[in-house]
């Protein structure tokens, strides 16, 4: 008797799994058979089959379409980074063109045989003593020639090689120059520092300088020539017990931005 129940209970399990089956693949022509009653609970197991089937493939669809979504995004994101270098790259060709047609016009209003020079290089532990630029023997440059940019003074070339020079910067402690106040015509030394900014030596306290009054090169001391602006005054004071007053002075150049200078080649010192 046990074996016969355990026959006809196999066969009930395959006639079931065959109806899910054909159910799942043909279930469009067994709609009808649907609405029997006796059929939906034979029918029940291959309706879940079906709906999670269909459940699973369409949040696989979705996954495989966020996916899809987030690589074209990154790719997006890549092309958008790759546009801004080159747009920061084309903005410094434009600055860099800018400041070449700046320094032509500036050529223009000496009265001096100029060369442009780029800078090359500088020196990393004190960014304040000087800067190498392009150009040395090969290009006529000597020790002592006055180096300018956009603006005003940038110092002078203290030794020269075949194709680099090195340039003493204003603000360097062993650069000093003869300046004048353009408004007041007040005579004094600037000399540099070490730091972003000089000093004026040898201006007596009753000198009346002005904040903000701009300096210019003297010439008096044949080493530059007379009216480029060396920087403004930013600070002043005149101490108890001393004879000279104190002034501060900004350089009109950024030495910490040179890109391109100009050398004066063309003037001469009188002997």
């Amino acid at each position: 008797m046990g074996g016969r129940l355990r026959r006809v209970l196999y066969a009930l399990f395959i006639i079931l799994l065959l109806i899910n089956l054909f159910y799942l693949s043909s279930h469009n022509k067994l709609s009808a058979l649907e609405n029997k009653p006796g059929m939906r609970i034979l029918l029940y197991p291959a309706y879940l089959i079906s709906k999670t089937y269909y459940f699973f493939d369409h949040t696989v669809d979705k996954i495989l379409n966020l996916s899809r979504a987030y690589d074209e995004a990154q790719l997006l994101k890549s092309r958008i980074n790759i546009l801004n270098t080159e747009v920061l790259l084309l903005r410094k060709q434009i600055e860099t063109l800018e400041n070449q047609l700046n320094l032509e016009k500036i050529k223009k209003s000496y009265p001096f045989n100029m060369e442009v020079s780029k800078v090359i290089g500088r020196n990393p532990l004190f960014w304040h003593q000087y800067v190498i630029i392009d150009g040395g023997k090969d290009k006529g440059f000597s020790p002592g020639m006055p180096v300018i940019a956009e603006g005003g003074l940038v110092g002078k070339i203290i030794d020269v090689s075949h194709n680099n020079s090195k340039v003493l910067l204003v603000v360097d402690q062993d650069f000093a120059c003869d300046v004048r106040g353009d408004k007041s015509n007040i005579l004094a030394l600037s000399v540099g520092t070490g730091s972003s900014v000089m000093k004026l030596n040898y201006v007596p306290k009753y000198e009346e300088f002005e904040p903000g009054e701009t300096l210019v090169t003297s010439g008096l001391d044949n080493s530059f020539p007379p009216g480029i602006p060396v920087g403004f005054i930013v600070e002043i004071s005149k101490p108890f017990g001393s004879y000279f007053l104190e002034a501060f002075v900004m350089p009109y150049v950024d030495v910490l931005r040179l890109d391109n200078v100009m050398v004066i080649k063309g003037f001469k010192k009188d002997r």
